[in-house]
């Protein structure tokens, strides 16, 4: 399973973004689409495409600033948003077991086990927040 490069345009978005919280004083301040960019490496029109998925989700909400250009704030609850949340925003789903025929013998025979699997990933996809990639990312 491999998931796709918006996911890890999402996490290098928000990591930037999550980064710039003065300290963990407050909610970190929003950032322009140009300076996402800058700032990540991801080009501007796949920041505009992640960003505009992160805040369908509610992860990011955008105001305009003077001069008309879009700035992406963390919603509330920023830092206790999941890898899970992240993946769903940018996958769409996930689910491991999506390209298996369910009427193969091999499935059929190993059905508990792959259902376990799917249930493990994302039992721990839940479990690793924002906050917990900010602190691994200042030490």
């Amino acid at each position: 399973m491999q998931l796709k490069r918006d996911t890890d345009y999402a996490l290098r978005i928000l990591s930037c973004i999550g980064s710039r919280d003065g300290g963990g004083m407050a909610m970190p301040e929003g950032l322009s689409l140009r300076s996402i960019s800058s700032l990540t490496g991801v080009p501007k029109l796949s920041a505009n495409r992640v960003c505009r998925n992160l805040e369908h989700k509610k992860i990011l909400f955008s105001e305009n600033a003077a001069g008309g250009e879009l700035i992406y704030r963390p919603t509330e609850g920023f830092y206790e948003r999941t890898m899970r949340d992240i993946i769903d925003a940018t996958e769409g789903s996930f689910k491991l077991l999506a390209v298996f025929d369910k009427k193969t013998t091999l499935y059929r025979k190993h059905r508990t086990r792959l259902e376990k699997m799917q249930e493990e990933v994302e039992s721990v996809l839940q479990k690793i927040t924002l906050k917990d990639l900010s602190e691994v990312e200042k030490r």
